[in-house]
């Protein structure tokens, strides 16, 4: 967030109907690609993980099952927006073919080595490929129009593709009194609005 905080109003709204809660200023496409180039870890020594955890290859496994009987060949895989390409390598554990889009060239950059998956940088580069499961973790909050992203995904959909959404639930937090304690980062953890 170093420099961004004077750009940018850190303002949560709140809708007084569902209790949905969103940042009142939403940065262009080009400030959120600037940010994401600039972010860091805030543990392990400023290195991002590259090992999948086992709940990460635990998830890939179940999927790989479910679109498995679909498929005539083996299953393929797109993890997009993968930045260092974890889900991906869970993936490849599992026996996919898979393929990573990380829109942010910087942040991929620790996927380039060879972990038996190809990563893109821009979409022009997936057209005409369809893919039976695509992985979308911690993605959809970080995009201007969730539901403009999802519609675009379509064309690189096969016919039974499987979609695996995950997003930050913040309802689970909702009626802690602390909640808005170190907001919007204390010492080294990130709060979920961050």
């Amino acid at each position: 967030m170093d420099g961004w905080e004077k750009e940018l109003s850190l303002e949560v709204l709140e809708c007084c109907h569902c209790g949905h809660l969103w940042h009142g200023m939403q940065p262009d496409k080009d400030a959120l690609l600037g940010m994401y180039e600039a972010a860091r870890p805030l543990k392990s020594g400023g290195l991002p993980p590259i090992l999948p955890s086992r709940r990460m290859i635990r998830h890939m496994r179940a999927l790989y099952r479910l679109v498995s009987g679909e498929c005539s060949e083996k299953p393929t895989f797109l993890d997009f927006g993968s930045a260092g390409g974890r889900w991906a390598r869970a993936a490849v554990m599992v026996g996919f073919s898979v393929w990573a889009y990380e829109p942010s060239a910087k942040r991929s950059v620790a996927a380039k080595r060879d972990f038996r998956f190809r990563t893109v940088n821009r979409l022009d580069e997936l057209e005409g490929r369809q893919f039976d499961a695509v992985n979308l973790e911690q993605v959809l909050e970080h995009t201007q129009d969730p539901v403009a992203t999802l519609k675009s995904l379509t064309v690189l959909c096969g016919p039974a593709a499987v979609l695996r959404i995950a997003v930050p639930n913040i309802d689970r937090f909702r009626h802690r009194k602390d909640l808005w304690l170190g907001f919007p980062f204390k010492n080294n953890t990130v709060h979920i609005m961050s």
